[in-house]
């Protein structure tokens, strides 16, 4: 049988997801060394563009 969590637990585990993802992403971007790395424009443009996209989703979940 599967497990179909409700509207709410599913919100809630999508907020926790984006919480741990930010707080994590935070302590990336303060340990990264970008003199000295390999990134390509796809990183690059990913580390610049998603982060943002993610945070503007919590935020608004969070509104809800």
């Amino acid at each position: 049988m599967l497990n179909i969590k409700t509207v709410t637990e599913q919100k809630t585990a999508l907020q926790e997801a984006c919480r741990e993802f930010l707080d994590g992403w935070g302590n990336f971007i303060n340990c990264i060394d970008f003199g000295h790395s390999v990134l390509n424009a796809e990183a690059l443009r990913w580390m610049n563009e998603v982060p943002g996209q993610i945070q503007t989703a919590y935020t608004k979940s969070k509104k809800e």
